[in-house]
């Protein structure tokens, strides 16, 4: 059995940032986005066959609204 407390924090507007890069470049941003103020990361691979980039990584950070970064 698994247990987990969630904590919920006020709504807030997020700019979503994606770009192409592979897991190792994506995790030796991390340290650096987080400092940058950026909220969340994620990792995702496109799961169309008919699409260009199928299965190329993209990491995806979510920045507060307001704030402007854009390098990968």
């Amino acid at each position: 059995m698994v247990t987990a407390t969630l904590q919920l924090v006020p709504r807030q507007q997020v700019v979503r940032e994606v770009a192409l890069c592979s897991l190792a470049e994506m995790i030796k941003t991390v340290p650096q986005r987080v400092q940058a103020g950026y909220l969340y990361g994620d990792f995702q691979f496109e799961d169309g066959a008919r699409v260009r980039w199928f299965f190329t990584p993209r990491s995806i950070f979510l920045l507060p609204a307001g704030s402007c970064h854009s390098d990968c």
